[in-house]
Parts: C-alpha cells; sequence; structure tokens
C-alpha cells in the first residue's frame, strides 16, 4: 500500500476511535425539585434502562441529586407529586447545562434526551 492511503486509514481509526470514547462517556445528571409549600409527598425518577427510584413521605424542598449515566442511556424522567395548591417544578440539567424545566399545580414531570 502506499503511503498515502495508510497515512489516511490512520487518521480515520483515530477519528472514530476518539469519536466512540466521546459516545460512550459518561453524564452528569442533575436532578431537582421545589415547591413552594417546602415539601412535597413522592419522588420519582429514572435514567436510561435503569430502574426507577423513588422516595416518599413527607421531603422537604429544594431537593436534588445528581446521577452519572452512560452517554448512550437515552432518556432521563423525574416527577413529583404534592398537594392540590402547591405549585412544583422540576428541573433536569446535563453536564452542567440546562435541559428541560416544569412548574404545575399538585404534580410535575420533567423529561431529558442524552444524546
Amino acid at each position: 500500500m502506499n503511503r498515502r492511503l495508510l497515512a489516511a486509514l490512520a487518521v480515520i481509526v483515530v477519528v472514530a476511535g476518539a469519536a466512540w470514547v466521546h459516545l460512550a462517556g459518561e453524564r452528569e445528571v442533575r436532578l431537582e425539585i421545589t415547591a413552594r409549600s417546602g415539601t412535597v409527598s413522592r419522588i420519582q425518577w429514572r435514567a436510561g434502562g435503569g430502574a426507577e427510584q423513588s422516595a416518599g413521605g413527607r421531603l422537604p424542598t429544594p431537593w436534588s441529586t445528581t446521577i452519572t449515566v452512560k452517554r448512550l442511556s437515552g432518556i432521563v424522567t423525574l416527577a413529583a407529586l404534592s398537594t392540590r395548591d402547591d405549585e412544583v417544578t422540576c428541573r433536569i440539567a446535563v453536564d452542567g447545562e440546562p435541559a428541560t424545566e416544569s412548574t404545575a399545580n399538585e404534580a410535575t414531570g420533567c423529561t431529558a434526551t442524552l444524546s
């Protein structure tokens, strides 16, 4: 083979490898819940294909947790339930950047897609 062809193939392999490392890396996802009343009765979240996580009872807000997910995990969901007259907000940030936010009375939910 000629040297130019070998050099071109080497560049393709390096670029493809770097792209795979980037795609297969981890993402930091921050989940946040706030409520005007200062408490919610239930919080649920799920990242990618993982199991649903939840917490119940009289949960103080602001509430937050940070999770690490594989880049190819897909969808992250977050939901919270409070009382009928309470205003609840959920937020999801991915790698420090806001991904989604939702505010509603009694219950709210957010969904972010990892791409």
